[in-house]
């Protein structure tokens, strides 16, 4: 059994020709998707960004209501 790693995956698409990510889990299922950039290089920008945000605070936008 071969262990795969989660992974950003990038394409043009041939609709409109603008560049868009997803970041697949390492079970291969998508778990965010990126919007479409018409330069391949803003593209993978969006990517390094979400690289480096690993340490980011969460905020809630919506109230709490758990158990209510």
């Amino acid at each position: 059994m071969s262990m795969r790693a989660s992974k950003f995956e990038i394409w043009k698409s041939p609709k409109n020709n603008e560049w868009y990510w997803h970041f697949k889990a390492a079970n291969g299922e998508n778990i965010a998707t990126g919007q479409g950039y018409t330069d391949r290089r803003n593209c993978l920008k969006a990517i390094s960004l979400l690289q480096h945000s690993t340490r980011c605070k969460i905020y809630s936008l919506t109230p709490h209501t758990e158990g209510r």
